[in-house]
Parts: C-alpha cells; structure tokens; sequence
C-alpha cells in the first residue's frame, strides 16, 4: 500500500468514528476526530504536492467511499442542528420576574 492510499485509509476510519461520535452528541470527540481528520488531510496534501499520488483502482474506490461517509456525516449533522435548533427555540418558558409574577 503507497502512503497515499495509508493515509486515505487512516481518513476513512477517522471518518466513520466522526459518524458514531455525532449519532451519540459527543461534540468533544468529534472535534477530536476533525482535528486528526484534518492533520491527515494536510499529509495528504504534501504527498500530492510532491507527486507520490498515482490514481489507482483502489485509491479512487476509497475516495469514493469516503464522499458517501462525508454525505452521511453531513446528514447526520444537519439533523442535528436542526433538532437542536428546534429545541432552543421552543423553550421559552415562563419565568418568575422580580416582582414574583410569571413572565414570558
């Protein structure tokens, strides 16, 4: 296996636990994982700066995997938000102001 194809492996492993850190809410470890993430990426970068990427079978296939956890990931994350938005914005409760009566 060329580094290229290493490094992308190692990306789509990162990938699929960003999956699993954000079906469980785990804001921690999902920036955990994007940092390492992108440290990959950056390594992945250089090899292509210094030409050491040749398109095999097997990189493109991974590639390819790797846009269909991203498109997962990013539904995932997109839900989300939305229900955490939802939620926000939904619980004005009524709070007891200063003089003691109920406020909105």
């Amino acid at each position: 296996m060329n580094p290229a194809e290493t490094l992308l492996e190692n990306i789509l492993t990162i990938a699929v636990e960003q999956i699993e850190a954000a079906k469980k809410l785990d804001a921690e470890k999902l920036e955990e994982l994007t940092s390492q993430r992108q440290d990959l990426f950056f390594e992945l970068e250089l090899e292509k700066a210094n030409n050491n990427i040749n398109p095999s079978p097997k990189l493109i296939e991974m590639k390819s995997e790797l846009d269909e956890i991203d498109e997962r990931l990013m539904a995932i994350l997109s839900t989300v938000v939305q229900a955490t938005n939802g939620v926000k914005t939904n619980s004005k409760s009524p709070l007891y102001g200063a003089n003691g009566r109920m406020t909105k």
